[in-house]
């Protein structure tokens, strides 16, 4: 226990077994000791398990409330949130504060009520030096105020090992005419720039990533995505049913609901033509509006079933004949995901089913099982690749023992390189 490193874990996001960003830095850490683990979070979300022996918070919520009040900093502690609370309480009408993540204009305004806030230097330091961390691992975003912290962290720590991690794409030009999101691009490489040369250790989601990146920097990386915790079980009895399941579990955004629609349409016209009854669930966390509930729905064909559990999860996709992975063929979307590989992969390879991949050839996530299990990259194609999937006497073999090799070689460098 005691050559164990101790990991200060920086990110927008808490360790979670829900969360996307969450769960993915959760893959990395649960073995890790928890009294050996620390974090560092920017949003109000609360803490869905224990998974570390101590969190320090410094949300929107508590900097708006910094800016307003001069008797407060942010980040002071829990304490100085209960106190205000009841400041609140007495005189409601004194704060009003909201969301500054709806625009490319509200984003950057939200940058600058952190840069003018009372950030509670003192109060952080004193946590991070009672921690006294090895390794400063910073996932990376698009927050701007992170990088500043992430610094001033470091700064606390000069023989600290540094670690940066990005997870998508923030810098790489795009074609757009939205001057806010331009300038948020151009700022967020301008942090980049200095805390990805300056890290001990660089670490990417996928090998695109990592080339495209390298050429940026001039720095390479090791490479790093969701490491699930197998979620296979073994002897598990399936729902009894005259056909076969195909199950979604994950997003609906970067228009992966239109993929879903397309493919909802597609097990329609198979079943007419092939008198089937193959059905498709779509399990998602996310809210779904009436328009795209009424395209991903196809009666008697595709189900939207709404959020599911961590356990809830696991059965879902034990419970499936076929697992699906959607991407969009939209431009936009296509350029928001290139580079990153999907957390639902993982979790798709540990159970052993099938796989069915839709989306452009083009995205990392659709390179990386290519020529494992069936994908489809141009939609024009589906209806033969769906037959070939769907007929129990075809001769597709799909190799998931490929990825697991490979996830594995990537979770060992990760090991190695961080945590030991």
């Amino acid at each position: 226990m005691e050559s164990m490193k101790k990991i200060l874990i920086i990110s927008n996001n808490v360790l979670s077994s829900q969360n996307n960003n969450g769960k993915t830095l959760l893959s990395f850490f649960k073995d890790h000791p928890k009294s050996h683990l620390a974090q560092l979070y920017f949003s109000n979300e609360e803490l869905g398990g224990v998974y570390v022996s101590t969190s320090y918070r410094i949300s929107d919520e508590d900097v708006l409330k910094s800016v307003f009040s001069y008797k407060v900093k942010a980040g002071a502690g829990l304490d100085y949130i209960k106190n205000f609370d009841e400041i609140l309480k007495k005189e409601p009408s004194k704060i009003k504060y909201e969301s500054f993540k709806s625009s490319n204009l509200a984003r950057l305004l939200r940058e600058v009520v952190w840069k003018v806030s009372g950030i509670n230097k003192q109060s952080l330091s004193k946590w991070v030096s009672e921690f006294n961390p090895d390794v400063v691992f910073f996932c990376a975003g698009d927050s701007l105020f992170a990088y500043d912290i992430y610094q001033a962290v470091c700064s606390y720590l000069p023989n600290v090992k540094k670690v940066v991690y990005i997870t998508d794409d923030y810098i790489l030009p795009r074609e757009t005419l939205n001057l806010f999101w331009l300038l948020r691009r151009r700022l967020t490489y301008s942090k980049m720039k200095k805390a990805v040369p300056e890290s001990d250790v660089f670490v990417t989601i996928s090998e695109e990533m990592r080339f495209e990146y390298k050429k940026l920097f001039n720095k390479d990386s090791i490479l790093a995505f969701n490491m699930s915790k197998d979620l296979k079980v073994h002897d598990f009895k399936k729902t009894e049913r005259s056909d076969l399941l195909l199950v979604y579990a994950g997003g609906l955004h970067f228009k992966r609901w239109k993929t879903l629609s397309l493919l909802a349409k597609a097990l329609s016209d198979f079943n007419f033509l092939n008198s089937r009854d193959v059905t498709l669930e779509i399990y998602s966390n996310q809210s779904v509006s009436g328009d795209v509930l009424s395209e991903i729905e196809v009666q008697g064909v595709s189900k939207f079933c709404g959020g599911l559990s961590e356990n809830g999860v696991q059965y879902a996709l034990n419970n499936a004949d076929i697992l699906v992975h959607a991407e969009s063929f939209e431009k936009k979307c296509i350029e928001s995901t290139r580079l990153s590989v999907s957390t639902k992969i993982a979790e798709y390879i540990s159970v052993g089913s099938k796989i069915l991949a839709i989306g452009p050839s083009s995205i990392a996530s659709m390179r990386f099982l290519d020529k494992h299990v069936i994908c489809v990259s141009d939609f024009e194609n589906i209806q033969s690749k769906l037959t070939v999937l769907l007929d129990d006497k075809c001769d597709f073999k799909q190799d998931l023992d490929f990825l697991e090799k490979k996830m594995l070689k990537n979770k060992n460098d990760f090991i190695m390189n961080i945590i030991k």
